[in-house]
């Protein structure tokens, strides 16, 4: 006993590590098995929901993070295509100069007339052929439209609309005939659809992909999302062959007035008469420079009426 006395502190430390191992014992080790167990659960449940959600199609966080990345890229392309047809679909919704945007149809007339005068004049100035010989029987190759008293705004827009692709035709033409040198013969502009309901086109020729007989039921493509749709013409014209690459790649220029974004849908040439199977030249005469004859072209070309008002938000980018 004298001994314990002396040796207390020690005692009591033997004594505290006896208890400590006991409650360790007792309360920790079943709290450390338990962990153990609940630690294996959950990661046999997670694996379990995993596999619901995979096979399910329940979006995860990081599925929604992916989701939200790859909308806000498409959505930038988007922007950039619509952006693109909308600044070349300008030039077609302006006005003549001087017009409001709701002209009145004899203020807008007097205006049509001028510029179509003025192309026709052009032409005439050139030497550039663009009707029949015979006036009284084929109307002007232009097909101008005939502006009603009673057309509305949005039928006097088609025709301003129609006006700007014939002009960009005319200046291609204007621009690749050089002065008194007749290398084209324009034969007929002509637009497939109806400029009213109940109207009807009537083009000269048979146009690749829309012949004659398809004319009276041409529809227009609408875009997708009511963003426009298409306006489909024909040009016919005579040119020498080795002239028809470079027209038809003034025509699908942008860098030309008036800035028209044209595609070529089809395209078809055709001889307009054989050659002479045999010269007789005389002798001692100077050889005579046989001309080629001209090539008759036949384009389908469209322009994209684009409404950007329709275009679509996607959401925020949040």
């Amino acid at each position: 006993m004298e001994k314990l006395r002396q040796n207390i502190f020690w005692v009591g430390m033997v004594s505290a590590g006896i208890v400590l191992v006991i409650f360790f014992a007792v309360s920790i080790v079943p709290q450390l098995s338990r962990k153990s167990t609940l630690n294996s659960d959950i990661l046999k449940k997670s694996n379990t929901l995993k596999g619901i959600i995979d096979s399910s199609g329940i979006y995860s966080r990081q599925d929604i993070d992916e989701l939200i990345k790859k909308r806000d890229v498409y959505k930038a392309k988007y922007d950039e295509v619509v952006k693109f047809y909308e600044t070349y679909d300008t030039t077609l919704e302006k006005w003549f100069d001087g017009l409001p945007e709701t002209p009145p149809v004899g203020l807008f007339d007097s205006k049509y007339r001028d510029k179509r005068e003025a192309l026709e004049r052009a032409f005439k100035e050139r030497r550039i052929w663009f009707e029949s010989s015979d006036e009284a029987n084929k109307p002007n190759a232009f097909n101008w439209e005939i502006v009603q008293s009673n057309y509305d705004v949005p039928t006097l827009k088609k025709i301003q609309k129609r006006y700007w692709i014939r002009e960009k035709v005319a200046n291609v033409i204007l621009n690749n005939n050089p002065n008194n040198l007749i290398m084209y013969e324009l034969n007929e502009i002509t637009f497939f659809d109806k400029l009213v309901a109940g109207g009807s086109a009537t083009p000269k020729y048979d146009y690749p992909g829309v012949p004659k007989t398809k004319v009276a039921t041409f529809q227009e493509y609408q875009l997708p999302d009511g963003l426009g749709n298409t306006i489909t013409f024909g040009v016919s014209l005579n040119i020498y062959y080795n002239d028809i690459p470079k027209f038809i790649s003034n025509l699908l220029s942008t860098s030309m007035k008036p800035e028209l974004l044209i595609n070529l849908r089809g395209c078809e040439m055709k001889i307009t008469k054989p050659l002479e199977d045999e010269v007789t030249i005389e002798y001692n005469a100077t050889e005579p420079k046989i001309m080629p004859n001209p090539m008759e072209l036949l384009l389908v070309c469209e322009v994209i009426d684009f409404d950007p008002t329709k275009k679509q938000n996607f959401g925020s980018q949040e």
